[in-house]
């Protein structure tokens, strides 16, 4: 049975892989890591619901760690997912197929978001 530990690990290493595939536009990792994913968050809830309390020093400083770094992965795939939207937003608003703007220059981006939203 795997450790919280090793089950965030490997969430560190799936949120690794969505940013390389948003940075470097690889829709069909992106698809791929997202199954991925929630089958990572499904395992480590499993196993930190097994976590003990009373773990040893280094054991709770490795669980720190590694959270740390989850964290810093999850932070660097949001700001790669605002940026790629804000690229798809910019690229729809230049194509004439979406935005507009307002009286105070904001810029409308009900279409664009409709498009960017590969969920619907």
């Amino acid at each position: 049975m795997p450790s919280a530990l090793s089950e965030l690990l490997h969430l560190r290493e799936t949120l690794d892989a969505i940013g390389d595939a948003v940075r470097d536009g690889r829709t069909d990792a992106l698809l791929h890591n997202e199954t991925r994913l929630a089958q990572d968050l499904r395992a480590l809830r499993a196993a930190a619901s097994r976590l003990d309390a009373a773990g040893s020093g280094t054991e709770l400083a490795e669980w720190r760690a590694a959270l740390s770094s989850a964290h810093a992965a999850l932070r660097r795939c949001e700001r790669l997912g605002r940026s790629a939207r804000d690229v798809a937003r910019a690229v729809l608003v230049a194509q004439g197929r979406a935005g507009a703007y307002d009286r105070g220059a904001r810029e409308s981006f009900e279409a664009a978001r409709r498009a960017v939203d590969a969920r619907g």
